[in-house]
């Protein structure tokens, strides 16, 4: 039998513990449900704080990396809520997930690779089994993290590039 570290490296969730798998569909269309359980006591606001209790929870179910012969791999989880004094009611922060998506930042990372190789939104959508714009949208965020911010400079003289006296001229 599998040891359960080597299940909770595989699913690489920090804080958290594989409690159970579970197994949907026959044939090409199976998937696994992984559920996690939080191991971590410490709830981390968005500012950095961190705290003992917690405010309230919400299930979540996120898509992750598929791998072995399951099409589609989610990872089930409780996210809780933080009442901080600074920042008020707030999702807590988690290293693996962003808040507002629905697939793992490892997922994410996946996709933004797999689409400067191949090239297209099409072929990465059906190589990860996502909608496209789910890809055009993970994409999107990956340029943006990787592109520089622009540099803006105060203007010395204003130029005209070109102009017209009439129409098609």
């Amino acid at each position: 039998m599998v040891k359960q570290e080597y299940i909770e490296k595989l699913v690489g969730a920090p804080g958290h513990r594989v409690v159970a798998l579970h197994l949907r569909g026959e044939g090409r269309e199976r998937e696994l449900v992984v559920e996690l359980e939080r191991t971590d006591i410490r709830f981390r606001c968005p500012c950095g704080r961190q705290y003992m209790r917690y405010y309230d929870r919400s299930g979540r179910m996120v898509r992750d990396l598929s791998f072995g012969p399951f099409r589609r791999v989610w990872l089930l989880f409780y996210q809780f809520r933080v009442s901080c004094p600074a920042c008020g009611v707030k999702t807590e922060q988690l290293d693996w997930v962003q808040s507002r998506v629905r697939y793992t930042k490892r997922l994410a990372a996946a996709v933004a690779l797999s689409c400067g190789e191949i090239g297209t939104i099409k072929a990465t959508a059906a190589r990860f089994d996502l909608h496209w714009e789910t890809v055009n949208a993970i994409e999107k965020k990956a340029l943006a993290e990787g592109l520089p911010g622009v540099h803006i400079t105060d203007g010395r003289r204003p130029a005209l590039d070109e102009f017209s006296i009439r129409r098609r001229h």
